[in-house]
């Protein structure tokens, strides 16, 4: 019975973590080809309460000027292993934002591309070996 447990909660965890690199992927790989580039720094670290997969874990709060002159304060759209990434307070980062939409943006991190898109197929080769008991 414990076992069970144990599986379908690493299961649920490892979907989420899935759907969450391909979501981050998908508007990653968006913003690049339509977004604005410009500056920002990182002005504060921010955390959720209310999701417990991110819980006590630092996100940063971004500080940007888009191309009309707005100020944007807001958290990034991020993967779940933002904090792998060490930002740092006041220091300046490239940022990508939405046209239609400021407050949709992302730090550009490559890093973090690269590893959100490794994910996906490390989880679904596991899953194979784990079906096909290769």
């Amino acid at each position: 019975m414990g076992k069970i447990v144990v599986e379908i909660f690493m299961g649920i965890v490892t979907i989420y973590l899935l759907l969450s690199s391909i979501k981050f992927i998908s508007i990653y790989i968006y913003l690049l080809k339509t977004g604005i580039r410009t500056t920002g720094s990182i002005i504060a670290f921010d955390t959720y309460r209310y999701n417990i997969m991110y819980k006590n874990t630092l996100i940063p709060k971004v500080l940007f000027f888009t191309a009309n002159n707005d100020k944007v304060i807001n958290i990034p759209n991020h993967s779940f292993l933002i904090e792998l990434f060490s930002y740092k307070k006041d220091k300046s980062y490239n940022i990508i934002y939405d046209k239609g939409n400021s407050k949709r943006f992302i730090i550009e991190n490559k890093t973090e591309l690269f590893i959100n898109s490794i994910i996906p197929v490390l989880i679904i080769g596991a899953f194979l070996v784990y079906v096909f008991q290769v």
